[in-house]
């Protein structure tokens, strides 16, 4: 199963596969909260990323149709901004991690994690 996280702080997308998190790079995808709405009930959105339980990954638009294509992804359950070690950015670097791992090549980022629908 594919995960992403968000960095709380500087808002880069990683990306989990096999139980490495890597930027998201060169372009980073649209990110949009969603929610399934049933009838009668309402749309049970939050609009922050914090609060959401549902989020659409954009890979694709078409711009005469205005249909999006992507994937959903769901609250993992865990801490909202839990503490994650990522492979180095390529353009930031360490830039804005909370601590540092040179010799490992990896760094701590605080990541709000959801996994694939």
């Amino acid at each position: 199963m594919k995960s992403i996280g968000i960095d709380k702080n500087t808002s880069d997308v990683y990306e989990c596969a096999a139980g490495l998190w890597h930027s998201v790079w060169p372009s980073a995808p649209v990110i949009s909260v969603a929610a399934f709405v049933v009838p009668g009930q309402g749309a049970p959105l939050r609009p922050d990323l914090d609060g959401a339980e549902t989020v659409f990954r954009e890979d694709s638009f078409d711009t005469v149709t205005r249909i999006r294509r992507g994937r959903f992804y769901q609250s993992s359950g865990g801490l909202r901004g839990s503490l994650t070690d990522v492979l180095s950015h390529p353009v930031y670097g360490a830039a804005g991690s909370l601590s540092r791992g040179a010799s490992s090549g990896r760094y701590t980022r605080q990541l709000v994690i959801f996994d694939q629908l």
